[in-house]
Order: C-alpha cells, then structure tokens, then sequence
C-alpha cells in the first residue's frame, strides 16, 4: 500500500521481495537509496543551484508540452509490456484530469453540477484508492495470496553482498535522474521514480542478452526496482529547491510551505539568496543532510522490527490499513467526497488490475495531463494557434523527433522482420503446382 504517489513504483517490487520472504532486505536497500538520493541530491544543489535555475526559466510553454507527450509515450515503451494496455492507462488518466476547472479559462468542466468536483479529483484518494483499497480487496479475494512474515535474525533482515552489488548502480542512476527531473515544473518527484523505473527496466531488457539464470535475473530486477526509484524520490527534493531558493518560485506543495515558513522569518528567496544569506542557505542543506542520517540510522537498523508487523493477522492488518487510508484521505480536505472517491477508484484499481491495465499509467497520465494541457495552449495562443511552434524551439523539435522515432520506428522495424519471414516462409505443399498439372 503505498502511502504516496512516488512509492508506487517502489510498492512494485519491494512487495514482490516481501512476498519472497525479503522484507528485511528490501527494507535496507530502500532506506541506504534514499540516504544516496538524498545526498546526491543535495550536492548537487550546491553546485548547480544556479546554472539549473536558468535553465529551467529559459524553458519555454512548447517545450514543457512537448517533453510531458515524450514522458508519457515514452516511459511506458521502455518499460515493456503491453502498449495498447498501457494507452488505455493513461487515456484514463487524461480524462480524469480534465475535471474541474479549466487551467486557462477558469470555467467548470464535467463536474456535473458537483460542488465537490469543481477542484477537480484529488491526486491523494486517487493514489491510494487505486493502489491501496485495491491491494486490500485483491488480498481479500485471494485469501492464500496474504504473506506470512518470516522468523529472521538481525544478518537475515540485512541484504547479501551481491544485493548490495546490484542496488547501489541502480541507487546511482536514479539520484541523477530524479536530481535533473526535480528542477523541472509540475510533479517532478512522481516523475523522477517513474522515469528510473523505467530506465532499470529498459537496462535489464539489454541484460537479457546475456542469459543470466531466470530466478538471478528476477531477482536483480527487483533489487534495482527498489533501489532506482527510492533514489530519484528523495533525489528531486533537492532539484525542488532550485526554483524555490533562486526565483522564489515553488513548484510543489512542500516547497510552497517552505517559502511561508521564509516568509514569516522575513527571508525571501530569489536570484540572490545564495549570495544575500549564504548562512541560510547551507544551513537549510546541513539540516536536510542531518535528517538524511537520522532516517538511515533509525530504518535501516529497525528493518527486522518492521517485519513483525507481518505477524499481525491479516483480517486486523487490512482493516487497519482501511481505517488509516480513510482518515488520512478525509483529512487531506476534511471532504467526505474523497472517502467515496477513495472507494470508487479501489474498485476501479481492483478491475484494472484484474485484466491487466498497469494502474500506474493512470497516475502518470493524470499528473501530466495538466501540464499538457496548460502549456499547449499558451503555446497556441503564442502562435496564433500555428502549430509549427512546437518545432521552432531546439528543446521542442528534438523532443518531438524523438516521439516520432519512438513510435515509428519499432512499428517499422516489426513490419520489415514480418515481411522477411513471410517472404522466407516455405511454401506449403497444398498449393504448389504439382508435375501433372
């Protein structure tokens, strides 16, 4: 049950390693991945706090648009499987987002004359109802299917050398992902997780070729699936304070309390900040850095502690589980409407799951239709609705030839290999001419 929308990804297969046992384990690998992300993380916002800051605001809308259609077909055709399924995810998810209000025009949409659905459908009870209530009526419908937790000692909870060996490349690549990711506008921390995962799964597409044993490769796979996007998670909160601390702009809700919280001290952020209150600055990154540790030294020794919660009986466990995601949803807004949506989208979740729709599409598609939509529009409205101007920006057109190379491409490539083979295919004996005739 993940309690937030990036831990969806890292729900996949850290739960895949409880299931097998691993609890202990994946605990670890989590906890030290985070510690890496966040460290990398913070590093690199003392370092490029300001050439990524520029960067960042000499994007333009067409480029935002075009880079937000590229992550959504993109990441779900380097992850694999099945590409229709996964349009239908994210279809889904564009068309959620769109209730509500206009981004531009600021009139209602779709709400049915629902008061309620004026904000439109909060990410929070989608997230959890698709994830979470969903997971707890999937275990209710497979009782066999519920993990017993393990009896193990301190040295079974810790991860074995090779575990080690395959977590900290993948722990690596997804602080540099999530760190690049987080500077950017929008929900840069679901983004960064999603773009890792992704990454490690098109990385062991390409291992494949070298036929390592299945239970190995499975079991690598789900130790990078951890690792990866725990990392960029914790990664992008320090790329978030790029806009925060040199333009005075947040980009996410955690940020926006922050900027109050300098606000009330007096303190405002902006181009100078780093130059005008150096003592704030590094103090806020060794605080970060301090909490960093905390989180390592209490997780990670505890991780056979956790496991024990597994021998609760699951009937107690998952009518917990129901009882904090309906408080916590309720008290997100204090909106019984977001108790009922989290029920509706665990029934959703739970049918999704059942034919085989990736129910994070949804979540990628819902989070970035926003952006889409609000930056193609002012895009058009810049142009006078040419769309040419989503090629006459470098950031854009190359964004864009990579969408076409994406799509066309492997579609291409299927055609001619299936054209070869039909060509090469012996012809059957009934419809060859026979001597007599």
């Amino acid at each position: 049950v993940p309690s937030e929308a990036p831990a969806i990804v890292i729900a996949r297969d850290g739960y895949a390693m409880t299931r097998e046992g691993q609890a202990g384990p994946a605990l670890a690998i989590a906890g030290v991945s985070s510690f890496i992300g966040a460290t990398i993380g913070l590093v690199g916002l003392s370092l490029l706090v300001i050439p990524l800051s520029n960067l960042a605001t000499s994007f333009t809308p067409e480029d935002y648009a075009a880079l937000a259609v590229v992550g959504l077909v993109v990441l779900p055709r380097i992850s694999g499987g099945n590409l229709p399924k996964a349009l239908v995810g994210i279809g889904l998810g564009l068309a959620l987002a769109t209730v509500g209000t206009d981004p531009i025009t600021s009139s209602t949409r779709f709400t049915f004359g629902s008061i309620d659905l004026t904000e439109g459908i909060n990410l929070a009870p989608l997230a959890v109802g698709l994830f979470g209530m969903s997971e707890v009526l999937s275990q209710v419908a497979t009782r066999s299917g519920w993990p017993k937790a393990p009896r193990v000692s301190m040295r079974q909870a810790m991860p074995t050398r090779q575990q080690w060996k395959d977590a900290l490349p993948a722990a690596g690549r997804g602080s540099i992902v999530g760190f690049f990711l987080g500077a950017l506008p929008g929900p840069s921390l679901i983004l960064g997780s999603f773009s890792s995962h992704a990454l490690e799964t098109w990385l062991r597409k390409r291992d494949d070729a070298k036929g390592p044993l299945p239970g190995e490769h499975q079991a690598k796979r789900r130790v990078q699936g951890v690792a990866g996007p725990k990392a960029a998670d914790d990664a992008a909160v320090g790329g978030n304070l790029i806009p925060l601390l040199t333009l005075g702009i947040p980009f996410t809700g955690i940020t926006a309390v922050l900027l109050a919280a300098f606000l009330l001290h007096n303190v405002h952020p902006g181009p100078q900040f780093v130059q005008t209150d150096p003592a704030i600055f590094w103090g806020l990154v060794v605080a970060m850095y301090l909490g960093n540790i905390m989180l390592v030294v209490l997780n990670v020794p505890l991780a056979g502690l956790w496991i024990k919660l597994l021998n609760v009986p699951a009937s107690i466990r998952l009518g917990v589980l129901v009882s904090i995601m309906t408080v916590g949803v309720y008290s997100i807004r204090d909106s019984m409407f977001d108790v009922w949506t989290l029920f509706v989208f665990g029934l959703v979740g739970f049918g999704l799951r059942s034919v085989g729709i990736n129910r994070a599409y949804l979540i990628l598609g819902f989070v970035l239709s926003p952006i889409i939509e609000a930056n193609v529009i002012r895009a058009l409205q810049l142009s006078g609705g040419s769309t040419t101007i989503f090629l006459s920006s470098p950031v854009s057109a190359v964004a864009v030839s990579a969408l076409v190379l994406v799509l066309v491409v492997p579609s291409a490539f299927r055609l001619a290999v299936r054209g070869r083979r039909r060509a090469e295919a012996p012809v059957p004996r009934s419809s060859a001419p026979s001597a007599r005739s």
